[in-house]
């Protein structure tokens, strides 16, 4: 079977999300086949029809499927080895999206976290494609909040790459050799530039002088030098008046 162009895929796409009410289901259905057959090859996932169209009828009804990143995802599919994978952990998103969306439906959000849990178990144990987290999910693994996790990406402290359209693609197996203390700490501080960074580092320096003040014998010519890190610095003597 002859896989479409990008630019049959954008066409396909534009007439499956713009279509009118009567038709738009099986337009959806369509572009659930057409993406199932984009991803089926590599991911082994030519079995899973009802999945794909579930999915769609889904991010149809709940007016998420005509999100620029899922629609980027399709279209270059076919640009890189991870292109489908990208898909599938767009359309993953999504799904796990709408379980926290206030303004759906309950019946709705009851789907997609169903759907969440099928596209996992179709990963499991499948090298291609196991163990792909959102920014959401590893907010929820580890108890804090979304800004967090993507403060630990912005300090390179997981594991993370880009998905077609600027989301995160997280590999899950990572945290079971993370303490997750160290990265709640690192959460907690500010990024800061290099000179706050230095003077973030010679204040905490001083700080540590003061608590130890009363260790200092006062009889000690040395005593009027702070230390940070290998570094004495002076500080200067007053005069007595006289």
């Amino acid at each position: 079977m002859l896989k479409a162009t990008p630019e049959e895929r954008a066409i396909l796409w534009k007439d499956a999300v713009d279509s009118a009410t009567d038709v738009r289901s099986v337009r959806l259905r369509v572009l659930a086949k057409e993406v199932q057959d984009a991803v089926a090859a590599q991911l082994d996932l030519y079995s899973h029809d009802d999945l794909f169209e579930e999915t769609f009828e889904l991010l149809g009804a709940t007016g998420r499927v005509g999100r620029d990143d899922l629609r980027i995802a399709f279209e270059d599919v076919d640009e890189t080895d991870d292109g489908p994978l990208d898909l599938i952990a767009v359309l993953a998103d999504l799904l796990t999206e709408g379980i926290e969306d206030p303004h759906l439906q309950p019946d709705d959000r009851v789907r997609s976290a169903r759907l969440v849990e099928a596209w996992r178990e179709v990963f499991t144990g499948q090298p291609s494609g196991a163990g792909f987290w959102s920014v959401a999910d590893v907010a929820r693994h580890f108890g804090v909040t979304p800004q967090a996790v993507y403060r630990w990406i912005d300090r390179d402290r997981i594991e993370w790459r880009r998905r077609p359209g600027g989301s995160y693609l997280i590999p899950s197996s990572q945290f079971d050799a993370i303490e997750p203390m160290s990265l709640k700490e690192s959460a907690r501080r500010p990024r800061l530039t290099p000179d706050a960074e230095l003077r973030f580092r010679l204040s905490s320096a001083r700080s540590e002088d003061v608590d130890h003040a009363e260790d200092v014998d006062p009889s000690d010519p040395t005593r009027n030098f702070t230390r940070a890190g290998s570094v004495a610095r002076r500080r200067p003597l007053r005069r007595s008046s006289q």
